[in-house]
């Protein structure tokens, strides 16, 4: 008997080459493939075997009615239209037992985990769409949030040095200036206050995306230090070459470890020289697990902009923007100013959340179109970019 058996580890870089699919299937094999295999080690084994494989990152849309989502991977043009269609669409069915059309968001992505936030009822869940459980994340309790505040907006992402999954939750409150932050930890079920959060002064730009790059949870600020009584200087940083503190108004990045749960200073927003003073909008976005932002501004019933991306500019592990390319938006009846980039093709085609609508825009054709998600439904109330995953977030509570 001894001299068939396959130690555990072997067995695990032999499945990790198998498409998704056929990795479901073989975890009915045994109980012992089932457990290796839905192991949380193992699905980012599985996401590293092979970086560069697009078959496991999908895009997951959510239609205006709110009742299912969708999982696909690209869209192809529909002959004799203008409009563009989702290949191979995957359903899956809303998790939160009672919402309301168009109060579903999705919050963020990690690991093939989902978090949801039902805005309704001010409730959240971490759901796993590939295999189909969830779990209902608690209340808050009483002393993490203060009389008169409400919640503004929500962040996910995991916890790379405590092996957890994190959301975080943050408050204005009715009549005085500032945030309040609450981190969930899926491994100890429950919330915790953070003390230190942002300086009164600062504003987290609500056009702007909140979005995860490894461990850290990125966030556009805008200081403004005609109406501060606090010095800006002291986010001064010598190496940023984009930071200007003579200006009033400045927009500059602030990243929360999820391991340390603390704020820091990154760096200033990339900005072009020649169109300085006409940004209006800096959204933040993950592409190929590397921070990038979109830096743009309207223009003639258009938008436009540049999409940058922080990189090491040398051997000092010095980082710098570098600009990827150029973008520019132009079709009747969207606005751009609240679009968001989804995945980008080649630099030739890029696929946006604008509104409540999905639209793939292609440079080298110079067309824009809406795009469908299937014959019965268009249009999207929100959306990210998910890989696919066996991370049950039922397994982490005791």
């Amino acid at each position: 008997m001894w001299e068939y058996f396959i130690p555990d580890d072997l067995v695990a870089l032999v499945l990790v080459r198998l498409p998704f699919d056929a990795l479901f299937r073989c975890r009915s094999v045994s109980k012992s493939w089932r457990d290796l295999i839905d192991a949380p080690n193992f699905t980012q084994l599985y996401l590293n075997s092979s970086p560069l494989d697009n078959t496991k990152q999908h895009i997951i849309a959510c239609p205006p009615s709110g009742r299912t989502f969708y999982a696909f991977q690209w869209v192809h043009e529909l002959e004799g239209s203008s409009q563009y269609k989702a290949i191979n669409p995957k359903k899956f069915e809303n998790p939160f037992p009672d919402f309301f059309s168009g109060q579903v968001q999705i919050v963020g992505s990690s690991n093939g985990i989902l978090c949801l936030w039902n805005k309704s009822s001010d409730s959240l869940l971490l759901w796993n769409p590939w295999i189909n459980k969830f779990s209902s994340l608690p209340g808050l309790p009483v002393d993490c949030t203060e009389a008169g505040s409400y919640c503004v907006g929500a962040a996910f992402g995991i916890d790379p040095k405590n092996d957890d999954y994190k959301v975080v939750k943050w408050y204005e409150f009715e009549d005085v200036y500032g945030y309040e932050f609450c981190v969930y930890s899926l491994k100890l079920n429950s919330w915790r206050r953070i003390k230190d959060g942002l300086p009164y002064d600062e504003v987290i730009e609500p056009h702007s995306s909140c979005t995860f790059v490894n461990g850290v949870l990125y966030f556009v600020v805008k200081y403004d230090e005609s109406e501060s009584d606090d010095d800006y200087d002291n986010y001064d940083d010598p190496d940023d070459d984009d930071y200007d503190s003579n200006e009033d108004e400045v927009y500059f990045i602030v990243g929360f470890d999820l391991g340390s749960e603390e704020f820091r200073y990154v760096c200033s927003v990339p900005v072009s020289p020649r169109y300085k003073d006409q940004y209006d909008y800096h959204h933040l976005l993950s592409l190929n697990g590397r921070l990038q932002c979109f830096s743009s501004y309207m223009n003639r019933g258009g938008l436009m902009g540049q999409i940058w991306e922080r990189r090491k500019k040398d051997d000092r592990d010095k980082m710098t923007w570098d600009l990827v390319s150029f973008v520019s938006f132009y079709s009747r009846g969207s606005d751009f100013r609240d679009s968001r980039i989804l995945a980008v093709e080649e630099k030739y085609r890029i696929l946006l959340q604008v509104g409540e609508k999905l639209v793939l825009h292609d440079f080298d054709k110079r067309s824009i179109g809406e795009v469908i998600i299937n014959d019965k439904e268009a249009g999207s109330i929100t959306s990210c970019t998910c890989v696919q995953g066996f991370v049950n977030p039922c397994s982490f509570l005791i």
